[in-house]
């Protein structure tokens, strides 16, 4: 914790195109025992939802020559992933790159700033499937997923895995550890209050926290600057191939899960992934409490992101001039109408 007076808030913004820009939340510098601390403070609105905002304003393409499968799969990588979490802040192409990007010895992500991306990915993913109808996506899920693919950029390839139609995820059927009584209660708790964030979890675990970041995140801690840009192109491109490739498998395991409804419960499709969660199951919609984080440095932090001076938020620019396009709704509107859709999936 800090012990001396933060400085004024700086807001973290992330160019996504000429069109969009999007507010990541804030950040205070103050100083403690260990050298200079950053607090990093998700935004009002979350990055997920602002995109939606976003596409809700936005043309259907006319053609996008790709399975609606790999299209879904990319469309989720970029609105839980790649520009819907804080994983956006730390590839932001306007920064310079950081100058110990390609040392694979260092550790490129923090502990709390994986923790922050694993959570805001999660949850968009849950409020993704929660747009579900009947077993099969909503008219607004394919319109989207199109949308998405075609006007937000840096998610055009697919890795390799799950390209097979045989090459399927199957849900958990064990776990090793043993089920305590206490153990089997938290997951029949959390399969009850949250279902589908349950699920969201272990796909997200398995899409992202799995793969090739997960080098990135280990190594020696030579600081975690918020004023560079992480990961390399290659690194970049590595980490979003994999992923694309890992959410189709996994939307394959959705889709599955998702045709099974009425015949089983959400509540029973989620207990399984409860159990075999390794970690806390942190569920619901995350607020600035378990979003916002302190981000140490061993090194010290350039002073240029201090200078900086503080923009308003939300950053979010639209261009709703043309007559085909759905009338603006506010990004408050469309929040609490996300919320809804989560409560009753989670109420049946």
């Amino acid at each position: 914790m800090s012990t001396a007076a933060p400085s004024a808030p700086v807001t973290l913004s992330v160019t996504v195109n000429r069109e969009l820009t999007l507010n990541a939340g804030s950040c205070e510098m103050g100083r403690s025992t260990e050298g200079e601390d950053w607090l990093i403070l998700p935004p009002r609105v979350s990055l997920f939802e602002q995109l939606i905002e976003y596409l809700w304003h936005k043309p259907d393409p006319l053609r996008l020559n790709r399975r609606e499968l790999d299209i879904e799969a990319l469309a989720v990588a970029a609105l839980c992933l790649r520009w819907g979490s804080y994983l956006a802040v730390l590839l932001d192409q306007n920064k310079p790159l950081w100058a110990l990007a390609s040392d694979t010895s260092v550790s490129h992500i923090g502990q709390e700033e994986m923790q922050r991306i694993n959570l805001e990915a999660s949850t968009a993913f849950a409020q993704w499937m929660a747009l579900y109808r009947q077993g099969v996506p909503s008219p607004d899920v394919r319109s989207l997923a199109r949308r998405a693919v075609a006007h937000l950029p840096g998610i055009k390839s697919m890795g390799g895995a799950g390209t097979a139609p045989t090459d399927h995820l199957e849900p958990p059927s064990g776990t090793c550890r043993p089920i305590t009584p206490e153990r089997l209660l938290q997951a029949q708790e959390a399969s009850s209050r949250a279902p589908l964030q349950v699920i969201a979890n272990s796909l997200i675990d398995y899409a992202y926290c799995k793969g090739p970041v997960e080098q990135m995140h280990a190594g020696l801690q030579r600081g975690y600057p918020l004023d560079a840009r992480r990961l390399t192109a290659p690194q970049e491109s590595l980490v979003i191939r994999s992923v694309n490739g890992h959410l189709r498998k996994a939307l394959r395991l959705w889709h599955r899960l998702a045709a099974q409804t009425p015949t089983r419960s959400r509540e029973e499709q989620a207990l399984p992934f409860a159990l075999s969660a390794v970690n806390a199951l942190p569920v619901g919609i995350p607020g600035p409490t378990n979003l916002a984080f302190h981000l140490a440095s061993t090194v010290r932090f350039s002073e240029a992101l201090s200078e900086i001076a503080p923009l308003p938020a939300p950053i979010l620019r639209l261009d709703v001039s043309t007559a085909h396009e759905k009338p603006p709704k506010s990004i408050a509107d469309r929040r609490g109408k996300w919320k809804l859709m989560l409560e009753r999936k989670n109420a049946r």
